[in-house]
Parts: structure tokens; sequence; C-alpha cells
């Protein structure tokens, strides 16, 4: 997994929940310290998950909750400040998902093993289509939790709909 992910969950959680609390999850989660990260790092996804989990238990939360915030802050603060110029790529939200392999492909090119998800994309009509994530991470609420937090971002409307476990349903609304 990207180190900025990690990066931007850790800043997400301290925002929400303070410094305190974050210490609270990680010890729950293994962990003394915060865990050095760099941005271009390769890190483990179980760290990652580990401390996803201790969130949830801690804080007494469901992991759709957590999902949210995180994607808020991701979408709305985090890559605003890194990614910006990528956003700025695109006039809407339908052609900012259409793209989403070339952008992950493009913020992970420095990385020496990257392992972004893949997306395939079907339309079932002119205003609703279908995006198959393929991942081993299975983080598809995730990328549900970033659609939703996207579609704000383009102040687009949109149902949202897991339609199978890798696929989600996104219609446009006008």
């Amino acid at each position: 997994m990207k180190g900025t992910f990690l990066i931007a969950f850790f800043e997400t959680l301290k925002q929400k929940v303070g410094q305190e609390k974050f210490q609270e999850i990680l010890n729950h989660a293994g962990y003394k310290e915060e865990p050095i990260i760099f941005a271009i790092s390769d890190v483990d996804d179980e760290i990652f998950f580990k401390i996803l989990h201790s969130t949830s238990k801690v804080l007494d939360i469901p992991l759709h909750q957590i999902t949210e915030a995180f994607s808020d802050y991701w979408i709305h603060e985090y890559t605003q400040k890194v990614y910006k110029k990528v956003y700025q790529l695109y006039d809407s939200l339908k052609d900012f998902l259409l793209d989403l392999n070339w952008v992950h492909e493009m913020t992970t090119k420095n990385l020496l093993h990257p392992t972004p998800p893949k997306f395939e994309y079907q339309w079932e009509n002119d205003h609703t289509l279908l995006i198959t994530y393929k991942s081993k991470r299975n983080l598809i609420d995730m990328v549900m939790s970033h659609i939703k937090a996207a579609a704000k971002h383009y102040n687009e409307k949109i149902n949202l709909q897991k339609i199978q476990d890798n696929v989600i349903r996104v219609e446009f609304l006008k």
C-alpha cells in the first residue's frame, strides 16, 4: 500500500479523535508509537488493516463510518494538497472515475512495487456505470466512500450501490 494513503489515514484519525485517542488506537493495534511512514514508501497492507479494525473497536463505530470520514478527508483535504492538479484534469465525476486506472498508474509510478487497484467499466445505460473493482485488498467499501466524496468534490448527485462483492453501480443524476 502506498505510504501516502496511511499518512492521510493517520491525519484523519488525529484530526477527528485527537492525539490521545489515536495513541489508544495504535496501542490496541499493537503499536507503541506511530509507525514511521514516508509518502512514497511501500507499506505492508497489514498495518493499515490492523489500525482500521482497531479504530472500529476503540471508537465502537462501524467500519463504513470510518471509511466515509477518511474518504472525506482524503478527497477534500489531503489529495487537494498533494494531487490537486489531477482533479483539475477532469470536469466531472464521470470523467474522473473512467480514468481511475490512469490516475493510479501516474500516482504510483515512482514506487518500487506498486499494486494499485484496477477498474473495469461497463455502461448499464446512458446514466449508469458499473465499476468492477479488482484488488486483493478487498476495499470496495472504501472505494464507494471515495466515490461519494468525489461526487461532492465535483458537486454532482449520484445513487451508489454495491451490487456484487466487487461491483459498484453508479447512477449519475441530473
